[in-house]
């Protein structure tokens, strides 16, 4: 009986490596996306429409680029998107009209899902396990954290084997709820985490309990802000009854 168990969850582990490999054979390369108006100079601007037409150009190139998320940031005059591409002179021409329609600051860098990541550490196949992004973080209203991690005072084995018990922790906490993305800036010490909750009060019990945070909370800089599907936004945002 012990025999047969452990077989079917060894199979069902192989079987959830191969779909998680189909799914990102499957993709094309990750970018977040940042842009900010530029305010300076521009007097009178109309943001509302302006940022209407930034999300028209935040959007697929042919079959060169997809968009998974868009956003606006609450307050601010930003947006943010993961783009999905697999001709990267797609996302140059998407941005590239940006500058017919005002003056931005652009950033865009490269991504790639935080299981792949968790992956790479030797996490629990179980919680590395992706075949779709989270279609909840496509709703109305969200946070925006981003994480970057400092190394002072650990060795990098120090600070890896930290970030295995990180990445254990914050993919149990998506193998749980719904309305948790995560994605690693390639290269970096750097995860953007989009979480859908509503109560703000879950960012910082989430966040202080992390093993990250225990462990390495003083080499931890953490940056929260809200954020608005973009689509949202442009539909309400000359519309909503105040």
């Amino acid at each position: 009986m012990i025999h047969v168990t452990n077989t079917l969850i060894s199979q069902n582990i192989k079987t959830k490596k191969l779909n998680t490999l189909v799914f990102i054979m499957s993709l094309g390369k990750l970018y977040l996306v940042i842009v900010k108006v530029n305010l300076g100079g521009q007097q009178g601007l109309d943001l509302p429409n302006l940022v209407s037409k930034v999300s028209n150009f935040l959007s697929g190139y042919s079959n060169a680029t997809k968009v998974i998320y868009k956003f606006k940031v609450s307050g601010e005059p930003k947006i943010i998107a993961v783009f999905e591409v697999s001709n990267i002179f797609g996302l140059e021409r998407n941005l590239a009209g940006l500058s017919r329609i005002g003056v931005f600051d652009v950033t865009c860098k490269p991504l790639i899902p935080y299981e792949i990541f968790a992956a790479s550490l030797d996490v629990d196949p179980s919680l590395t396990h992706k075949t779709s992004y989270d279609p909840v973080i496509k709703q109305n209203e969200l946070y925006w954290l981003q994480f970057d991690v400092g190394q002072e005072g650990l060795t990098t084995d120090e600070l890896l084997k930290i970030w295995k018990q990180e990445a254990e922790a914050a993919l149990g906490l998506k193998v749980q709820n719904q309305g948790l993305e995560l994605f690693k800036v390639v290269g970096s010490r750097q995860v953007h985490v989009f979480f859908a909750c509503d109560d703000p009060g879950d960012i910082d019990r989430m966040s202080f309990n992390l093993p990250l945070m225990k462990l390495n909370g003083a080499n931890v800089q953490l940056t929260v802000q809200s954020v608005m599907n973009l689509d949202y936004y442009t539909s309400r945002i000359m519309t909503e009854q105040l």
